[in-house]
Protein backbone atom coordinates (compact mmCIF):
# COMPACT_ATOMS: atom_id res chain seq x y z
CA UNK A 1 0.00 0.00 0.00
CA UNK A 2 3.53 2.00 0.50
CA UNK A 3 2.93 2.87 -3.69
CA UNK A 4 -0.34 4.57 -3.76
CA UNK A 5 -0.78 8.33 -3.60
CA UNK A 6 -2.46 10.09 -0.70
CA UNK A 7 -5.53 10.17 -2.92
CA UNK A 8 -5.42 6.54 -4.26
CA UNK A 9 -5.02 5.72 -0.79
CA UNK A 10 -8.45 7.22 -0.06
CA UNK A 11 -10.51 6.02 -2.79
CA UNK A 12 -8.98 2.57 -1.85
CA UNK A 13 -9.97 2.69 1.63
CA UNK A 14 -13.87 3.71 0.42
CA UNK A 15 -14.12 1.19 -2.04
CA UNK A 16 -12.24 -1.91 0.05
CA UNK A 17 -15.41 -1.27 2.51
CA UNK A 18 -17.94 -1.35 -0.81
CA UNK A 19 -18.98 1.96 -1.79
CA UNK A 20 -19.98 2.70 -5.34
CA UNK A 21 -17.59 4.66 -7.57
CA UNK A 22 -20.14 7.58 -7.46
CA UNK A 23 -20.62 7.60 -3.99
CA UNK A 24 -16.43 7.85 -3.29
CA UNK A 25 -17.06 10.48 -5.89
CA UNK A 26 -19.43 12.37 -3.83
CA UNK A 27 -17.52 11.59 -0.71
CA UNK A 28 -14.02 13.28 -2.18
CA UNK A 29 -15.17 16.04 -4.27
CA UNK A 30 -14.13 14.50 -7.23
CA UNK A 31 -15.69 13.13 -10.64
CA UNK A 32 -16.94 9.97 -11.22
CA UNK A 33 -14.27 9.63 -14.63
CA UNK A 34 -11.19 10.74 -11.44
CA UNK A 35 -12.57 7.91 -9.12
CA UNK A 36 -12.44 5.53 -12.09
CA UNK A 37 -8.80 6.53 -12.83
CA UNK A 38 -7.64 5.97 -9.97
CA UNK A 39 -8.78 2.80 -9.04
CA UNK A 40 -7.27 1.64 -12.36
CA UNK A 41 -4.21 3.07 -11.12
CA UNK A 42 -4.74 1.37 -8.03
CA UNK A 43 -5.04 -1.82 -9.98
CA UNK A 44 -2.20 -1.79 -11.44
CA UNK A 45 -0.18 -0.64 -8.53
CA UNK A 46 -1.52 -3.51 -6.43
CA UNK A 47 -1.21 -6.51 -9.18
CA UNK A 48 -4.98 -6.59 -8.35
CA UNK A 49 -7.75 -6.78 -11.44
CA UNK A 50 -11.34 -6.06 -8.70
CA UNK A 51 -12.44 -4.12 -5.78
CA UNK A 52 -12.85 -8.26 -4.47
CA UNK A 53 -9.23 -8.33 -4.79
CA UNK A 54 -9.28 -4.69 -3.46
CA UNK A 55 -11.38 -5.37 -0.33
CA UNK A 56 -8.96 -8.92 0.39
CA UNK A 57 -5.95 -6.57 -0.25
CA UNK A 58 -7.00 -3.69 2.10
CA UNK A 59 -8.25 -6.68 5.18
CA UNK A 60 -5.00 -8.23 4.77
CA UNK A 61 -2.99 -4.65 5.30
CA UNK A 62 -5.39 -3.57 8.34
CA UNK A 63 -5.00 -6.74 9.87
CA UNK A 64 -2.64 -6.17 12.82
CA UNK A 65 0.44 -8.46 12.83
Amino acid sequence: MNQLTAREYEVAALAATGLQTKEIAYRLGITYGTVKLHLHSIYAKLGIGSRVKLALTWMNHERPT
